[in-house]
């Protein structure tokens, strides 16, 4: 059993590492106060005072994002896997149902490898989520004040939103 320190915020609690578990996986939590002070959160920000500063949120979207698109004249506001007609979302489907790397060359030998291994990252998005993606295509600069937007959250702790 690993000992972590952490920070509590209502309901919310910040560690102070990664606990080196799965996203998703369900834990028992012991709690007992530390012999330090708590932390105060500043007045206006979302910064504990004494944390280490976070990461800047314009870091550039992950590579894996390059191999979709949304294509109007394919499948109006629906993540397509560029260079192809297929919905992100479909292959996605067969992911999650655990296809093969394999079954989807057979099934749709247009995929290339860094096609598979991008929809592998894309599964990992929760699917509300990857919905919404497509949905906001029309509206690039809305999506990209979307994503600072998450790319900022994910820095703070994190809270089970469920789907």
């Amino acid at each position: 059993m690993a000992t972590i320190h952490g920070v509590v915020y209502g309901n919310t609690i910040e560690l102070s590492e990664a606990p080196g578990l799965p996203d998703g996986q369900r834990v028992v939590v012991q709690l007992q106060p530390a012999e330090e002070p708590p932390a105060e959160r500043p007045k206006g920000g979302d910064e504990p005072v004494g944390a280490a500063p976070r990461q800047p949120v314009d870091e550039p979207p992950p590579e894996w994002l390059e191999h979709f698109t949304v294509d109007e004249a394919i499948a109006p506001a629906k993540i397509i896997v560029k260079g192809t007609r297929l919905l992100a979302e479909d292959l996605a489907r067969l992911v999650e149902e655990g296809r093969s790397d394999d079954d989807l060359r057979r099934l749709h030998p247009e995929l290339t490898a860094g096609d598979i291994d991008a929809l592998h990252h894309y599964v990992k998005v929760p699917a509300t989520m990857r919905r919404l993606f497509g949905a906001w295509a029309d509206e690039a600069e809305e999506l990209d004040k979307f994503l600072a937007e998450m790319r900022r959250l994910r820095r703070l702790p994190f809270r089970d939103l469920g789907e």
